[in-house]
Formats: C-alpha cells, structure tokens, sequence
C-alpha cells in the first residue's frame, strides 16, 4: 500500500507526534516486530519501512503487506537514531552512544565510515558521493571525555565553537596557496606570450605574415642552455631577440586588428585577443626588479612570497586562511589575501 494511502486509511495527521504513535501501533504493532523505542523511520527503495530502534541499536526491515519485521542490521551500541539511503541504495545510519556513522553493504557486512566524539549522530544524508552528518554531545560522552580538556570541564567541544587559522605550524603568518604554475624564467613567459597571440589572433580571424614560430621554439631552448651553463652574456641576447620578435608580432595584430577588414566571427575573439595583448605587453616591458610582476599568463593574480623557508626560498600564489573548528578540524571558511600582505 502506498504511503499516503496508509496514512489516509488510518486517519493520520502527517507531520505530528500522535501520527507517528499511531503509525507504529496500528501499522507494525511492538509485539509482531520486535520494535523498542523507534527513533527513525524511512521508506526504502525496495517499499520496505526500516525502522531505528534501541537498546540494542537494531535497524528493522518490515514488509508493508505483512507487517513483519526482520533485524536488517545490528551495532554494538545503545540506539540507532536516522537513517538514510545512498545513490547506490546501501543504507546508512547514525547511532546513539558511541556516535556511529555506519553503512549497510550489499553483502550485508556493516561498515563504520566514522566514530563520532560527540555520541550521538541525529542526522545523516548521502548524495553525490558525500556523506554528512550531524552530531552532539550526550551525558555519556561529556562522561568519557577528559576533563579540562578544552577549558571548560568538559573535554568536549562546542558544537558552535571555532577558531580562525592564519597560521603555519603557529608562527601567526599567512598560508601561502601554490597556484599549479611553472618557474617563471623570463625566456619561457616570452615564448608562451608570443604563442598565446599568434594563437589568439587566427581565432579572431587574422592571418599574420610572420609567426616566428621556428625561432621562437629555437630561442627558447637556447635559453635553457645558456641559463644552466651559467653565459648569462649570451642568455640576455638571447631575451633581447625574444622582446624584439614578440613586439613585432604584437605590433602585426595590432595594425590589422584596427584595420576595416577585422571582423571576428565569434563574439569572444576579440575581447580575447585583447586580453592576451594587453599580458604579452605586461611580460614584454617587464623588468628583473620590478613590482607587480606577472609571473603566469594564466594566473595573473599570483605573486611571489618569500617566506624564509630554506628548502623553497619563493613560493608562487596567493596568501589564503582557513577558518576550522577547535579540535576537530573541521574547514568552516576559507578566503584569500591578495596583495601579499605582511
């Protein structure tokens, strides 16, 4: 019989506390189904009504058409609370006591996917391959823990209690947030620059009468060899060509991109290509000692952070903080600090 049915023949009012009294007696009677003290009732995707029950922690499976039950798992704890069914159908629960997350396998082996230091898990939903879960501290748990703990005689956190983590292993500093970007080596920024507009200009439509594609590729590898053979003399005429060769195909896009034949066909193109124009002009005037130098084409928003470590002298990224619980860990915030503040 379907749900709202049931609840119709028997005169229930949905969503109160004599419905769910009268529901369990008229419906799976305490004697028929071995049921103490329900906590948690979910139909599940086979029609069947499971039901949470304790002490022991029991979840029932009871046939609708019957009303018989059967013990589809057992914990070793005092209550089963919730209940709740994954996307592949496995049934999960929360207990009372020792503050089990637990699943249901389809070969029936009960898994424990978390211990609660709380004792008592009220809710838990699954979807998308997340499990989550809420949790508070019974009597016996606050019992368990160890006093002084946290400062307040309970050992327990707070369910509400966070702290604000700016720090690295607490030296009051900000965590430096790597981007995933390469070294940026002067020779290498100037060839990716040079390829994102040659690149950027044939999708908008312009044909280029020089790519220096050949010689950028053979610059760039000369580079690379005079930089580890440490003939920084050679290396600078080596940047010197790169510059040069990069403004003149700036310069080509720019004459034909004010031109009256540049019409680009997707809308993109052109706020594209500027938007690369304007990077390759930032990496081609820059210079060693600069400030606000841009280290990735595609992340303009890194910066260098020198935090004194001696295995990694400079770090490329941007500053962040985390905000966590105070002794689980748990992540309740996050955001960055651009600008590399002190």
């Amino acid at each position: 019989m379907p749900f709202a049915a049931l609840v119709a023949a028997l005169g229930l009012v949905p969503g109160t506390a004599a419905s769910a009294a009268v529901f369990i007696d008229d419906f799976v009677p305490a004697a028929a189904g071995g049921l103490d003290a329900p906590r948690g009732l979910v139909f599940g995707p086979d029609g069947h009504l499971y039901a949470a029950v304790g002490p022991p922690a029991r979840v029932y499976r009871i046939d609708p058409a019957t009303g018989e039950g059967e013990v589809f798992a057992e914990v070793d704890d005092n209550h089963v609370v919730c209940l709740a069914f994954d996307d592949e159908d496995r049934l999960l629960f929360g207990t009372e006591g020792r503050g089990l997350v637990a699943r249901r396998e389809t070969d029936g082996r009960i898994r424990v996917l978390h211990d609660c230091p709380q004792g008592e898990v009220g809710a838990v939903l699954a979807g998308d391959g997340v499990v989550w879960a809420a949790a508070a501290a019974t009597a016996e748990s606050r019992d368990r823990a160890t006093p002084d703990a946290n400062g307040d005689g309970t050992g327990i956190d707070s369910p509400y209690s966070f702290e604000l983590t700016v720090s690295d292993a607490g030296n009051g500093v900000l965590l430096p947030d790597e981007k995933a970007i390469a070294h940026p080596v002067d020779s290498r920024l100037l060839e990716i620059a040079r390829h994102k507009v040659v690149s950027a200009a044939k999708r908008a439509g312009i044909q280029l009468k020089q790519t220096f594609a050949k010689e950028g590729k053979e610059l760039r590898r000369r580079a690379g060899g005079y930089a580890h053979a440490k003939q920084f003399r050679r290396l600078k005429r080596v940047l010197k060509r790169q510059r040069t060769i990069l403004g003149i195909v700036m310069r080509q896009v720019q004459r034909k991109r004010q031109g009256p034949e540049f019409a680009p066909q997707h809308p993109t193109a052109a706020s594209n290509l500027g938007l690369w124009l304007e990077r390759a002009e930032r990496i081609r005037t820059q210079q060693r000692h600069d400030k606000n130098k841009l280290y990735a084409l595609h992340a303009p928003e890194v910066e260098c952070i020198g935090k004194g470590k001696a295995r990694k002298p400079y770090e490329f990224g941007v500053k962040s903080a985390l905000v966590v619980s105070h002794k689980q860990g748990l992540m309740l915030g996050a955001r960055t600090f651009p600008g590399n503040p002190y």
